[in-house]
């Protein structure tokens, strides 16, 4: 297998890296609303804690929608 082929694949698999993106914002998000309700310091423990599930977040949701392409092909 070429290696032109190999990175479409994980293109493909990881959605072009869409899902990182969109759960790191989501996670930026809960953090600057926890900062409008509580404090600085609870944000950044917000963050920090969160940012713990950004990359397996992402790979359940890749998977997750690979499924569901699946199912609709």
């Amino acid at each position: 297998m070429k290696s032109e082929d190999v990175q479409q694949n994980i293109n493909l698999a990881y959605f072009g890296g869409g899902t990182g993106a969109l759960v790191s914002g989501l996670v930026w998000s809960i953090a600057g609303f926890v900062t409008l309700l509580y404090s600085n310091q609870s944000s950044m423990l917000t963050l920090f804690f969160d940012g713990m599930f950004i990359h397996p977040l992402a790979m359940l949701l890749s998977k997750a929608l690979a499924i569901m392409n699946l199912k609709n092909h």
